[in-house]
């Protein structure tokens, strides 16, 4: 620990490689996500396995067991890179920008998991927490990818690749739609 705060003070002299201190709010969003995740997704599981009888392997029973599980199962989904892209673009880019960025994912996935579980959420109610989740992963993403870019090209060259790179994956995104909407013709 003590290493960790010489480095820190040491950052802004160029005595230190790594500045701990600028790390503190990517860390902070990290660590928020994951007690919620303990504590309400993983821990909310077991409960209702034992109030409804639900066995061990069994994944399925009754609609609020059914949906405590799914939620948990989404949020396992969404943390791989959630955390990965908040700390790529909290090195590679700036960690006051991921750390608000990852902030505002946390905010957003804490309401979707208390919303899905609670049951009464719509469709469009959901998607009001979902969508800007995506919308901060991919701002985390491409942040990334300029961070690193820009490491080995002018900015302006990154700026141009990154700039490049969003309506092109806007558009895969139209043409996956677009092919999971068509109905199957093998059956």
């Amino acid at each position: 620990l003590e290493a960790a705060e010489k480095c820190s003070e040491d950052a802004g002299t160029g005595g230190c490689a790594f500045p701990i201190a600028s790390y503190d709010l990517p860390a902070l969003v990290t660590v928020v996500f994951l007690l919620h995740y303990l504590f309400f997704d993983v821990l909310g599981v077991g409960p209702l396995r034992a109030k409804y009888g639900v066995l061990y392997p069994k994944t399925t029973g009754p609609e609020p067991f059914e949906r405590a599980l799914r939620t948990q199962q989404n949020q396992i989904e969404q943390m791989t890179p959630f955390v990965s892209l908040l700390w790529i673009s909290s090195f590679f880019f700036d960690p006051t920008f991921a750390g608000i960025v990852g902030a505002v994912w946390v905010c957003c996935r804490i309401c979707y998991s208390f919303l899905y579980r609670l049951g009464t959420a719509s469709r469009s109610t959901l998607m009001k927490t979902t969508i800007p989740s995506y919308l901060c992963l991919t701002v985390l993403g491409f942040s990334s990818v300029f961070g690193i870019l820009s490491r080995r090209l002018n900015k302006a060259y990154a700026g141009l690749i990154v700039a490049i790179l969003v309506p092109i994956c806007f558009l895969a995104v139209r043409y996956h739609r677009q092919f999971l909407s068509r109905p199957d013709k093998s059956s």
